[in-house]
């Protein structure tokens, strides 16, 4: 188990140095059944909050940063960097990490290493970062020798990660290991080949839990997906396993819509509704039934699917963007448009959170508010930031959110105000 420090501000020292009976704010209190939070930690929490991890770093979807303890949300702060990105709870290409993986998750709040005056959250590696004997190390800047970018592989450019660069160069295939690794490896680039949880053709993840897993699968010789499901070397039907083709059956409806890259929404993979066996014989996968279970992932962890109207509800995906009540027939052929899911306009947004329907009414568009999100057009500019699980919020004008507070601060328009 390797051991390093990543050091705060004197900021971070003071509140790192506050007691217990000031700090607790129902994270790591005594009473109270143990809960688990959305990246996977178990904690105890007091009877007299209803609070979080993100009460102190993180925010109401993770208890990663951003924010950090010292307020930073830049990525290129050391206390921020790469945690969310990391932490991220639907990935689309590789397991989820947990906090655990890389530090000591404290089980109570005067746990040794978390509140010790000394400002520093000392980095363990433990887990997947060690696997197949690996020696992982963090400098302050960057981690190294770690499983998880390919410390025992081969051909990777970015084997080195740099913790605060998070734009998307550090994660591309070719950055573990090479696209393809170097000889005596088939030197084929086209992975689905020889890996079957991967689309043939493409470097669409059909379950990203299968990658970076410490196992590598193959299915050398084994029939394609799309040899029982699906056509042309992509696994999602059409055609189903009738042969039906138009998307008014419920084995065709909208699977291809939803899959792979897409100018809309998040990337989305075959494992968020349904478990994908890595060989053919799985259990579950041929039982006799013809029908393809339904197992939502996190990002819809109340889903239900009703077979009778071919219907999807408690969905976050299909909701309003801040409750789990969507609903969208899975048949439906009709084109979305943004009020398919949430209102665009003073009109329809009766049932947004907050001072959404004032702001809409003042003729304010989305992209004041998320314009990382979409233009002032209305189209969506970065679909990876867009069905995600998180809501982005940047103001071009100036200011800042705080999730945790629910409130936006040093704003151009109206200074300073709670949601």
């Amino acid at each position: 188990m390797s051991v390093s420090r990543l050091t705060a501000s004197p900021i971070a020292v003071f509140l790192f140095s506050l007691t217990a009976a000031a700090c607790d704010l129902g994270v790591h209190g005594a009473a109270g059944g143990q809960q688990t939070s959305d990246a996977g930690i178990s904690y105890v929490p007091d009877a007299s909050f209803a609070s979080s991890c993100s009460d102190c770093h993180g925010d109401e979807t993770s208890p990663s940063p951003p924010m950090s303890t010292t307020g930073e949300t830049s990525t290129t702060a050391r206390t921020v960097g790469a945690h969310r990105a990391h932490l991220d709870p639907n990935p689309t290409w590789h397991q989820p990490v947990k906090c655990a993986e890389c530090h000591n998750v404290p089980g109570t709040t005067t746990a040794p290493g978390h509140l010790d005056g000394d400002g520093v959250a000392e980095v363990l590696f433990s887990g997947r970062a060690v696997t197949a004997g690996a020696s992982p190390q963090w400098n302050g800047t960057t981690c190294t020798n770690s499983y998880c970018h390919g410390a025992t592989l081969t051909g990777g450019a970015h084997t080195d990660p740099s913790w605060t660069v998070v734009d998307g160069s550090q994660d591309a295939c070719g950055s573990c290991h090479g696209n393809p690794p170097p000889a005596p490896h088939v030197q084929d680039a086209n992975c689905g080949t020889c890996h079957p949880t991967i689309q043939p053709g493409t470097n669409h993840f059909l379950d990203p839990d299968s990658h970076i897993n410490g196992v590598v699968d193959t299915a050398v010789g084994e029939q394609a997906c799309d040899s029982c499901h699906g056509s042309g070397g992509i696994s999602a039907p059409p055609t189903d396993l009738s042969g039906n083709t138009a998307r008014s059956f419920a084995g065709v409806g909208a699977h291809r819509q939803h899959l792979g890259a897409n100018a809309e929404f998040r990337e989305m993979a075959c494992s968020q509704c349904h478990v994908v066996p890595v060989a053919v014989n799985d259990p579950g996968h041929l039982d006799g039934d013809n029908k393809a279970e339904l197992n939502f992932d996190s990002l819809n962890p109340l889903a239900t699917y009703t077979s009778a109207t071919q219907t999807c509800g408690n969905l976050y995906c299909h909701g309003n963007g801040w409750s789990r009540l969507g609903s969208i027939r899975f048949t439906e052929q009709a084109s979305l448009g943004c009020n398919s899911c949430h209102a665009s306009n003073r009109q329809d947004s009766w049932d947004m959170s907050g001072e959404h329907r004032e702001h809409l009414n003042e003729g304010m568009n989305c992209s004041d508010c998320h314009s990382g999100v979409v233009n002032s057009a209305g189209s969506i500019i970065n679909s990876s930031l867009h069905i995600d699980g998180e809501r982005s919020v940047n103001m071009p004008s100036g200011g800042t959110w705080s999730p945790t507070q629910q409130r936006c601060s040093n704003l151009a328009c109206h200074g300073s105000e709670s949601w």
